[in-house]
């Protein structure tokens, strides 16, 4: 009853359907009644009492690292037909470990806008590349044979990068 009340009182969706109450609906009274009891020892739990938090709620244990890469893969395989596995995406962040301790890309993420810090990355871009040519071979293929493919990861790696150096340090 309260969530229609305050739906009244909220401005209509474009294209939502319904009935307009306007002020015509108030909520005066709400009643709270037991209607039933229920014992918390269950036959799994006899030992004591349940847990509020299971976890100490935390959460499912997910690698965020992993989803991240995994998200980057499915994109740029989507997008450019690849293959790409999440073995393929750790040479990729091999590449935005070699950027992250460039002096030079620190010093142009902490003093830039994003953009300048594009001009300065995109520089630097292709020689870390370049330098990991050896490791995987059909990737870097791909990045020399496929211009979108390398501006894509490009922006995507900028960006990422700029994020993390521009941010102040520590908590």
């Amino acid at each position: 009853m309260f969530a229609r009340s305050l739906l009244a009182d909220l401005p209509a969706r474009s294209g939502a359907a319904g009935i307009d109450l306007g002020s015509e609906v108030e909520l005066t009274h709400l009643r709270i009644e037991a209607r039933g009891t229920v014992d918390a020892a269950s036959a799994d739990n006899a030992t004591g009492p349940l847990d509020a938090f299971p976890g100490e709620g935390a959460g499912p244990a997910g690698d965020p690292q992993t989803e991240r890469l995994s998200a980057i893969v499915g994109r740029l395989n989507e997008k450019y037909g690849f293959q790409l596995s999440i073995t393929d995406a750790l040479l990729f962040e091999q590449f935005k470990g070699d950027w992250s301790s460039d002096p030079e890309l620190v010093a142009a993420a902490k003093a830039n806008t994003f953009e300048n810090f594009m001009i300065v990355f995109a520089t630097k871009f292709m020689n870390v590349v370049l330098g990991r040519m050896d490791t995987n071979a059909e990737i870097f293929k791909a990045l020399l044979d496929n211009q979108g493919f390398a501006e894509d990861l490009k922006h995507t790696y900028g960006r990422d990068l700029y994020q993390q150096l521009h941010a102040p340090e520590g908590p």
